[in-house]
């Protein structure tokens, strides 16, 4: 494959700059990056789950530590950071490793990017350009990093959207198969172990680069390229079915929501609205203030920025134009859901919604399991920030490398994220030493750090991975409340 490495400056800047999102975690060993009330209990107790089973010899996805008395099945969250989460567990605690994980995630982004920019703006060879480095790559790579898709899943304690550096590896190796370099579908491979969204979003901007190349180029594979591409595919066929076969099983714990559920987080708080792209400051749509009932965190964002906003339409004033803006621009609309929506709820004509082009798509496999469809403007995101650098003059380009990095920082709805969680109160926990039994959890409410607790005390737990209760749980609570409520009869006669 012909990938051109970055040089030191790169992996300075790309090293460094994640570091103003994680420099919370740096006070203190009992800082975990993430909002408290968020999916952060769930994506710690994942990742440290498997990886802690992975350590210890079992590779059964079966478990009695939850569910208890039962047990059940899972599969991870985010396979792509047990590549880190694995090693770090061996030197760190928990708690460090898991932001160690969430670190070279972020790493990656910029790394994956770095090399993504070079391959689709190639640039003359000479033999100075090899001492020294791309600017526009990484301009970038650090705004990626700075960016609303890597500052959201970080705050909503989403793990697997911090899979995105693998995505843009894989669209890296997609460029190079282009190119006619087989070993490239070695890059791609990794993509299915990412998340759903990232699965889609690769597919359609790789479809969209196939067209643009064919078009424009001859274009054929060879023996090699075909052979690997093929085993590539079957593997990710594979996966695809056993994950979902898997996942409605008997005895499994992940419990894919219904249909109807899934239409109506499509219709509601899932898909992205058009506002949060271009509107800056405190603008927040869904505002989970309002409408969660457990005070839960979240924070659903679509924000590019001005500055490169700015320059796209610059861009197409001048006449230029380019498949990456026609891809971002799909992709944009497609996250908006099935129905126009806005502060997560629909936007009604007549008492009707207002139809967009996924409710089409809704209905076809794979496109029927996704719900928080605002998560595909990781694509939007990477490609207009892309075009942007590119445009940029070498006069001015760190004018407007400053001018994008300040509003990431000041002006965008994202600038105070993410938020970051001290654990130090769960340690207690490690005072439970019961012999037999499980742990309980009350109140019955989402977002609390109840998953992660096991990481202290190490029992098992009467929960699900998705509600905080599991039936014997229920039954112990109704049979405390009938109990509670003989008693207050009792002492009322």
């Amino acid at each position: 494959m012909y990938i051109r490495l970055p040089n030191r400056v790169v992996y300075f800047w790309i090293l460094l700059v994640p570091l103003c999102l994680f420099a919370p975690t740096l006070l203190g060993s009992s800082n975990l990056i993430g909002a408290p009330i968020s999916d952060l209990s769930n994506g710690v107790w994942s990742l440290w789950h498997f990886a802690h089973n992975i350590l210890h010899g079992n590779l059964n996805s079966c478990d009695a530590g939850l569910n208890h008395p039962n047990g059940g099945c899972m599969l991870p969250a985010d396979w792509t950071g047990l590549i880190w989460m694995v090693p770090l567990l061996l030197t760190a605690d928990p708690i460090v490793a898991f932001n160690g994980t969430m670190y070279l995630q972020t790493v990656l982004i910029g790394l994956g990017l770095y090399l993504l920019h070079q391959a689709w703006f190639p640039s003359p060879s000479t033999a100075r350009e090899f001492k020294t480095y791309s600017p526009s790559a990484l301009a970038a790579a650090v705004l990626v990093q700075l960016s609303t898709v890597v500052r959201t899943g970080l705050h909503n304690g989403s793990t697997e959207v911090l899979s995105l550096g693998w995505i843009l590896m894989g669209l890296l190796g997609w460029n190079q198969v282009l190119r006619g370099y087989s070993l490239g579908w070695l890059l791609i491979l990794p993509v299915i172990a990412t998340s759903w969204y990232g699965v889609v979003g690769f597919a359609i901007v790789a479809f969209c680069q196939f067209i643009v190349h064919v078009c424009t180029q001859s274009c054929s594979f060879t023996r090699t390229s075909r052979v690997l591409g093929g085993f590539v595919i079957v593997l990710w066929g594979v996966f695809i079915h056993w994950t979902l076969q898997y996942s409605n099983g008997s005895g499994d714990l992940l419990r894919i929501k219904g249909a109807a559920e899934m239409d109506s987080v499509r219709r509601t708080i899932g898909s992205a609205d058009p506002l949060t792209y271009v509107v800056p400051w405190s603008y927040s749509s869904p505002d989970f203030s309002d409408v969660s009932r457990f005070g839960e965190q979240f924070v659903h964002s679509a924000y590019v920025g001005w500055v490169v906003v700015g320059t796209c339409l610059w861009m197409l004033y001048k006449g230029q134009r380019h498949w990456l803006l026609w891809a971002s621009a799909l992709m944009a609309v497609l996250s908006l859901g099935p129905v126009l929506v806005m502060h997560g709820e629909p936007v009604l004509v007549a008492s009707l919604g207002i139809p967009l082009p996924y409710f089409i798509l809704e209905q076809l496999p794979l496109f029927d399991h996704l719900t928080l469809l605002y998560r595909l403007s990781w694509v939007p995101i990477v490609g207009l920030t892309c075009l942007a650098t590119q445009q940029w003059g070498t006069r001015y380009r760190w004018v407007f490398l400053f001018l994008a990095a300040s509003e990431s920082m000041i002006v965008s709805p994202v600038r105070s994220l993410p938020d970051c969680t001290n654990v130090s109160t769960l340690e207690v926990l490690k005072g439970i030493k019961e012999p037999a039994g499980a742990v309980g959890f009350y109140p019955l409410v989402g977002g609390r750090p109840y998953m992660m607790s096991q990481l202290w005390h190490h029992q098992p737990m009467a929960t699900t991975l998705n509600f905080p209760a599991n039936t014997a749980a229920i039954k112990i609570l109704e049979a405390m409340r009938q109990n509670e409520d003989a008693t207050e009869q009792e002492f009322r006669r």
